[in-house]
Formats: C-alpha cells, sequence, structure tokens
C-alpha cells in the first residue's frame, strides 16, 4: 500500500515528518487555546500505524497522558508489537504525551452490536427529531468561549471542522457533514479529519445533558475506534455523525459516537472517555 496522508504529504495541514521521526502541529490543530485538540493527536496515531503496517488500519486506542504540544516539535517511537499491531508514543522533552496503538485487524469492535444499531438508526432523520434539530438554540456555557478556536468544534476556526452537532433526542445529537475537497485523500476521507471529527462531537452536549456543571468542563482523556473503512470524501446525502453521552462515573464521562451514511452504513465508531476539569484548567491554565 502507498502511504497517502495530509499529515505527511508537503501542505498546510503538515505534521508528521518519517525521516526525522518528528511531529508538529500547527497552531490550527488546536483545542484548548493553549494545547493541541485530543481527536488530531488520535488522528496522529491512525496514521502513524497505517505508515508502520503498511496496511489500511481497523483498530486504534489512545491514551492522552498530558495537554498536546502546539507548534514545537515532538518525536515519535514505534514498534511492531503483533503481526498485525503497531505501538506508538508521542512526546518531547518533558515524556510521552500520548500512547496509543493501531491494528490491522477485525476482531475486536469498541461498542456491542446494539449500540450501533441504536447510533444507524437515527442516521437518517424522522419529521419530529428533524424538527427539533432546526429549532435547537445553543446556550453559552463555560467551555463556549475557551473551545470557540478548537479545530473540531470552534464556531471561530477559521481553517477547522467546525462541527456542531445538535440534540435530536434527549440522548442522541446529530449532524450532517459534507467534508469538502479539502479532506480527500485518495477520493476518501482522511484519517485525520475522520478520526477528529468525532472528538469534541462526542461532548458538545455535556453541558445541557446536565452531565457537566457550570463550574466543570472537560478534556478527552482516551478514545478507542473500530474502523470498518475510510468513508467516502463526498457521498449522496452527506455523512452523519450520531452520538450518545452514555453515563457520568465520578470525574469520567462514556460517550458512544460513529460515522455513518444518511442510510446508517457505519464508517468509524468510537468510544470516548472524558475527564472532567474545572474551566480553567481546561483552557491550560
Amino acid at each position: 500500500m502507498t502511504h497517502s496522508c495530509l499529515t505527511c504529504r508537503p501542505g498546510p495541514d503538515s505534521a508528521i515528518d518519517y525521516k526525522t521521526q518528528i511531529i508538529q502541529l500547527p497552531q490550527r490543530f488546536r483545542g484548548p487555546p493553549a494545547s493541541g485538540n485530543g481527536g488530531i493527536a488520535t488522528g496522529l496515531i491512525a496514521c502513524i500505524g497505517e505508515k508502520i503496517l503498511g496496511k489500511p488500519i481497523h483498530g486504534i486506542s489512545s491514551r492522552l497522558l498530558r495537554p498536546i504540544p502546539l507548534a514545537s516539535p515532538m518525536t515519535f517511537t514505534s514498534r511492531i508489537t503483533e503481526p498485525d499491531t503497531a505501538s506508538i508514543s508521542i512526546g518531547d522533552s518533558d515524556g510521552p504525551a500520548l500512547t496509543g496503538w493501531a491494528s490491522t485487524g477485525t476482531s475486536t469492535a469498541v461498542m456491542p452490536n446494539e449500540t450501533v444499531a441504536l447510533l444507524a438508526s437515527n442516521a437518517a432523520l424522522t419529521k419530529e427529531k428533524k424538527d427539533r434539530f432546526e429549532n435547537h438554540v445553543e446556550q453559552l456555557n463555560p467551555s463556549s468561549s475557551d473551545f470557540a478556536g478548537c479545530f473540531v468544534c470552534g464556531p471561530e476556526a477559521e481553517f477547522g471542522l467546525r462541527l456542531r452537532p445538535r440534540p435530536v433526542t434527549d440522548e442522541i445529537s446529530w449532524l450532517s457533514w459534507d467534508p469538502g475537497e479539502r479532506w480527500t485523500d485518495n477520493n476518501r476521507l482522511a484519517l485525520l479529519p475522520a478520526i477528529a471529527s468525532l472528538d469534541c462531537t462526542a461532548a458538545i452536549g455535556f453541558h445541557r445533558e446536565g452531565h457537566l456543571t457550570q463550574q466543570e468542563s472537560a478534556l478527552l482523556g482516551s478514545f478507542d475506534a473500530t474502523i470498518i473503512e475510510k468513508p467516502p470524501a463526498r457521498i449522496a446525502g452527506n455523512l452523519r455523525l450520531v452520538a450518545r453521552t452514555r453515563s457520568r462515573d465520578r470525574r469520567k464521562i462514556f460517550t458512544d459516537i460513529g460515522l455513518f451514511s444518511a442510510t446508517g452504513q457505519p464508517y468509524i465508531l468510537g468510544l470516548a472517555t472524558w475527564i472532567v476539569v474545572t474551566p480553567e484548567k481546561a483552557r491550560g491554565k
């Protein structure tokens, strides 16, 4: 397989140099004001894994250990731990910032079939759900200004995805997404934006749903995903992001999220674990 990825070929989204094993995230890939986006960081695990293994990957896992440095060099190490799995660590002189693995195997799913079916059943909206989506008015919360420039969800991120799902039921958030030509990689949605799109889109309803108080915010702690196949970059009816906040257990919030076709065909399924922090901690203070 010829590896092609937006992060490692020349251009505005270049971030990985495989010759020097150096990663440097452009400022536009921020999440909180002072650090990199967690979904982008997880996407790096996917990109490096596909490069190292030389085949399309079908599973990834990342653990974010501290804020991801922006606009400063990091290095990565990788090793093949099994014939189909690569272990990856990314960090700098302060130590690892995130660790994870990528696999070409297809045996492990991140969520049960019942959860996949629930999410897929909301890919296409009934009239009632569509009305709820269109009539939703987003309320400001402690994270609104802090993440306004976030690459994934920030409405002020000029070069970002600007994905803002809205509720269509009491537990399901939804968005129709046309990624556009910029994120196309061999007629498919590139790995980096595909993985990143499932990051804060899974958390955008935490305050609305009552999982966070006005004195709390949340940062991505870990992300596991099953990549069934890379989604087509342009598809009839657009791609559909469908998310559900499953539960909160003390300082952890668990979410299920998927990227589907308009008819409910799953492309990528994700399980995110969020860590509850103060708004000051979230903004890097």
